[in-house]
């Protein structure tokens, strides 16, 4: 029993109880009503009890609701580095309901990482960084689709590996395999989010949707400017 439940007699703990299944029943009567509102033939099969209790708190936030967490169910992220920004990216994807996750790095995790890689812990120093986070992941959501691809991305490999992915998230810290991936992009035709951080500052752009820019006319080659997290923090 959880310590903060501890002091609780059962009394208090059966009326806790019951709140906490009037909580659920309420939820489930709102989604109810929004799937009746919904237009006839929306799409997506519909969620079962389990996943109505895993999202409810998201499934009824304005304008999400049962279609964008059936959308998200569907979905592929493919994501590029497994480090500083790569962890919480697959941590929230995973969380919310992505239904399949890609996970792309060639290195190794080490001691150094593990102050800002949150998913990476100290008996996975040493592992690859794609599997030390599929293994987080799956332990946090075991119904997500999980690969991973223990390589460096180059000019071989990068529209093979994007392109059974929806959206490719850039969580790279080599501003070459930045633009070769904005370049793999933009041939596949896939959506591009791009993050860095650097010290106290960050970026969080999206190339290549519907009608929006590439990272090329952006951001022209910038090499002579880059500094790694390894070298500044």
């Amino acid at each position: 029993m959880s310590s903060s439940l501890s002091h609780l007699d059962e009394a208090q703990l059966q009326r806790l109880r019951e709140e906490k299944q009037r909580e659920l029943r309420e939820v489930e009567q709102e989604i109810r009503n929004r799937k009746k509102q919904a237009p006839a033939g929306a799409p997506g099969r519909p969620l079962t009890n389990d996943q109505i209790a895993r999202y409810s708190r998201q499934l009824l936030l304005p304008d999400f609701g049962v279609s964008a967490q059936s959308a998200l169910l569907r979905s592929s992220f493919l994501l590029v580095g497994c480090g500083g920004l790569g962890c919480p990216a697959a941590q929230y994807l995973a969380s919310c309901g992505a239904g399949r996750l890609g996970l792309v790095d060639y290195d190794q995790v080490e001691t150094s990482n593990l102050h800002r890689q949150v998913l990476h812990t100290e008996d996975g120093v040493g592992v690859n960084k794609a599997q030390s986070i599929k293994r987080a992941v799956l332990a946090l959501n075991s119904s997500v689709e999980v690969d991973t691809f223990a390589v460096s991305l180059d000019s071989s490999n990068a529209l093979e590996i994007i392109k059974d992915f929806d959206v490719i998230l850039d969580c790279t810290d080599n501003v070459s395999t930045r633009y070769l991936l904005n370049d793999a992009c933009v041939l596949a035709g896939k959506p591009l989010v791009s993050g860095s951080a650097l010290r106290f500052e960050g970026q969080l752009t999206v190339y290549n949707y519907k009608v929006g820019h590439c990272k090329l006319a952006k951001l022209p080659h910038i090499h002579h400017v880059y500094k790694s997290c390894s070298l500044v923090s």
